[in-house]
């Protein structure tokens, strides 16, 4: 629609110069490779520590906002963290529980 109608620039795809369209066509591998290697990556590992990475992007961008861009963070918003990194500790806590009651050849199962 905007190659038609001329507004916001029009298409720019080739009218730009060639570092414009390089960087055009770049987007797509920059894009693919990273979600290849994760999927490939996403493989190996166990759900539960898979899921437990999917934390860290979060996180990452936090602290960036926090710490480089000096975001201010009220109370309330360092309580729901708090929160929620509280349950994460406790579900990895219970899942290593478990994991090693189930490795010991002696483990009484439990009552269902």
């Amino acid at each position: 629609m905007l190659g038609v109608t001329g507004l916001g620039g029009g298409v720019t795809f080739t009218s730009e110069g060639w570092v414009h369209t390089l960087v055009t066509v770049l987007t797509g591998p920059a894009t693919a490779v990273p979600l290849l290697l994760f999927a490939s990556s996403a493989r190996r590992v166990s759900l539960s520590t898979l899921g437990l990475t999917q934390y860290l992007a979060p996180v990452m961008q936090l602290l960036v906002g926090v710490l480089v861009q000096h975001e201010p963070m009220s109370v309330s918003r360092w309580i729901g963290f708090g929160i929620v990194w509280s349950a994460l500790v406790l579900l990895t806590v219970d899942s290593f529980t478990a994991a090693r009651r189930g490795a010991r050849p002696d483990a009484v199962p439990e009552p269902a």
